[in-house]
């Protein structure tokens, strides 16, 4: 390791790189003067003084005085070690109250987790049955036949069985263009009433809705049922979460009430 690397090592000690060269300067001379070793670091003197008492405070190095002038000799290097194990243990010692002050800012910040393929759908679908809030909004064809075929209508039907046995409610706002027909509008997906925990509007034919978006605890997920794209992403952020639930309500009030 030449001297360069060695004294790139010393400032992760906290040295500075001119401090660091004026250790190295002194435990090459032996004891030394401070324009002896400001010379051989290639400092100016008044400077070399300055970095001199550093490493003096730190223990690094110790002055004395003979005959009038003042000399500076290097200690043994092993205190490096010393101060290394000190550095570890106050950072230690400071760890817990780091991780507190990550945890309180990184829950401000924003998630993302994206769900890929088929499993990462219904990975997806599972994590909404554990919902804190027992509630959630989504806006989209949940009748999609395309999501059916890809996901499964046995799927759907069993996980809205579950979910009604878990008592989570919710409301659903849907394209005009999936209003069910004839026998269609007895589907255990298609009724809207407290008996299957569901509040079905449709919104207005201007208003298009490709993708399913559910908003629950404080996330919101983009959801893609098509053969070939199927993706979940899930973003979890109160300001994003907050914005698309004013967007949902301003739809809902506007939107075509159902009754059955």
């Amino acid at each position: 390791m030449n001297k360069n690397e060695i004294k790139h090592t010393l400032t992760y000690l906290g040295l500075k790189e001119d401090t660091a060269g004026a250790y190295l300067a002194c435990l090459s001379l032996g004891s030394a003067t401070a324009s002896d070793i400001a010379k051989a670091a290639k400092l100016p003197r008044t400077v070399a003084y300055g970095h001199l008492d550093e490493l003096e405070t730190r223990g690094l190095v110790s002055a004395s005085i003979s005959g009038g002038t003042k000399k500076f000799t290097a200690n043994d290097p092993d205190i490096l070690l010393k101060i290394a194990d000190q550095q570890k243990e106050e950072l230690q010692s400071a760890l817990p109250a780091l991780l507190d002050i990550f945890t309180s800012s990184s829950s401000n910040r924003p998630k993302l987790r994206f769900y890929a393929d088929l499993l990462g759908i219904k990975t997806f679908h599972e994590s909404i049955l554990d919902s804190q809030d027992k509630f959630y909004r989504v806006m989209g064809s949940i009748n999609d036949e395309e999501l059916h075929k890809t996901v499964g209508v046995k799927y759907v039907l069993d996980w809205t069985q579950r979910r009604i046995e878990l008592g989570i409610d919710h409301k659903s706002l849907r394209p005009l263009s999936s209003k069910p027909k004839g026998d269609a509008k007895k589907s255990l997906l298609t009724q809207s009433n407290r008996e299957v925990l569901r509040e079905i509007r449709y919104a207005p034919e201007s208003i298009r809705l490709p993708i399913l978006i559910y908003l629950f605890d404080n996330k919101a997920a983009f959801v893609s049922g098509r053969a070939g794209n199927l993706y979940a992403a899930v973003l979890e952020s109160k300001d994003v979460f907050d914005s698309l639930v004013s967007i949902f309500e301003a739809i809902w009030a506007i939107s075509e009430k159902v009754d059955n």
